[in-house]
């Protein structure tokens, strides 16, 4: 009888034995599991380079035993070096018959909705990355920041904050390009979402440009001077132009060189007077030189623009015209040209002589004079040797003075003393 009970009693235990082991097969993961399965998880790849598993929270969770599925809705929380992330994520269990409760699928929700924090600010190292693509303007040149261009960048001062996500940093760079360099500090603001972000540059302090020593040009005045020779200066508002020549060219300066085209175009300004015999014009001349790979720095252009800075027209000036019979000398003696440009003159032609009275313009180089009284009448007056008014021009290029009178067109040159 004894011997029954005792088998009896160690039945029940084997059976209750063998029903803690099935059952404790048959339990379902809790949350420390779970951490423990994402963490040492190689199928699905949860976890990615320095991510770590912080906090797994079930949210939710469905258990069909008859379908012998477990899914459970949970929230797990992530960090790495930088920021930590919050994501919904979906485990599908199922039940095997012999080894259990088996992770069959893990559905994580897209990056787009992960809660993401910042654990610090922006890193010297992620820098470049971050700056790349944007554009810097020195000098009214754009100036992109490209990872290849991008010699050097440091961090000189930072202010995180990680409440308000904000991260203003101070940095300063170098960039490279053909020919020049660029160089300073800019301040820039980023801002994190999802990840650490450029937003704006705020500032920027003493970015200059400088040219590679290999590529400086030199050009001197005498250079620039010879090159300005080569083509002919537009005269103040007039529709003149003239030829000038070394020996008139007086106080020439070298005004300004600017850097154009990230230093492949070097632009001279220059100015200068030219001394005519009657005029003294006042010239800004622009002087362009370009970079050709291969040919070095090469004059493209020039060009130049004037003001007439004085005039020099009291004189006597000798012409001839042509009479029905012959050709006659004709003399034009400007007595006083005043400062508004009002002038007196004397007409003297073989037959007589007259004054005349009128106005000199600076600007246009044109002289009108009205007939006056006779000085010497001649004893037979003609059509031909009537007085006159008198309306001339100035031509620079020709140097002498073009009048137009009932005599015909007087070309009248200045009288050598």
């Amino acid at each position: 009888m004894r011997n029954s009970i005792k088998i009896t009693i160690l039945m029940g235990v084997l059976i209750l034995s063998m029903f803690s082991i099935s059952a404790c097969g048959q339990k379902v993961a809790d949350e420390e599991q779970i951490k423990q399965e994402l963490e040492e998880d190689s199928k699905f790849q949860f976890l990615r380079g320095d991510e770590q598993i912080e906090e797994v929270v079930i949210e939710k969770r469905q258990t069909v035993k008859e379908q012998k599925t477990d899914t459970v809705w949970c929230t797990v929380t992530t960090s790495n070096t930088e920021a930590s992330c919050q994501k919904n994520v979906i485990l599908s269990y199922g039940l095997y018959d012999k080894t259990g409760w088996l992770l069959d699928d893990i559905e994580v929700e897209s990056k787009d909705k992960w809660i993401m924090t910042p654990l610090k600010g922006i890193e010297e190292s992620n820098l470049s990355a971050l700056l790349s693509g944007q554009v810097l303007v020195i000098d009214e040149e754009e100036w992109p920041i490209a990872q290849e261009n991008l010699l050097s960048v440091k961090i000189e001062e930072q202010q995180t904050n990680l409440e308000q996500r904000t991260d203003q940093v101070t940095i300063s760079l170098k960039l490279d390009d053909k020919l020049e360099r660029a160089e300073g500090k800019i301040e820039v603001l980023f801002t994190f979402d999802q990840e650490w972000e450029f937003d704006s540059i705020i500032s920027k302090e003493d970015l200059t440009v400088s040219m590679k020593e290999e590529y400086v040009i030199n050009v001197s005045e005498d250079d620039l001077m010879a090159k300005v020779l080569e083509s002919e200066l537009p005269v103040g508002e007039t529709k003149q132009t003239i030829s000038v020549g070394e020996q008139e060219i007086s106080n020439f300066k070298i005004e300004e060189q600017k850097s154009e085209a990230k230093g492949s175009r070097q632009v001279y300004r220059c100015s200068y007077h030219v001394n005519k015999p009657q005029v003294t014009l006042a010239v800004e001349s622009q002087v362009v030189y370009e970079y050709q790979d291969g040919e070095g720095w090469k004059s493209a252009k020039s060009s130049a623009t004037s003001q007439i800075e004085s005039t020099s027209i009291a004189g006597n000036w000798s012409g001839t015209y042509r009479d029905v019979f012959s050709k006659k000398k004709a003399e034009l003696d400007i007595i006083e040209v005043q400062d508004d440009g009002t002038v007196s003159a004397v007409y003297t032609f073989d037959e007589g002589s007259y004054e005349l009275s009128g106005t000199w313009n600076r600007e246009s180089l044109e002289l009108w004079l009205e007939a006056g009284d006779w000085i010497v009448e001649p004893s037979k007056i003609r059509i031909s040797n009537d007085k006159e008014d008198i309306i001339g021009e100035l031509k620079l290029e020709k140097d002498r003075l073009e009048a137009n009178t009932r005599q015909g067109f007087i070309y009248f040159k200045v009288t050598e003393n």
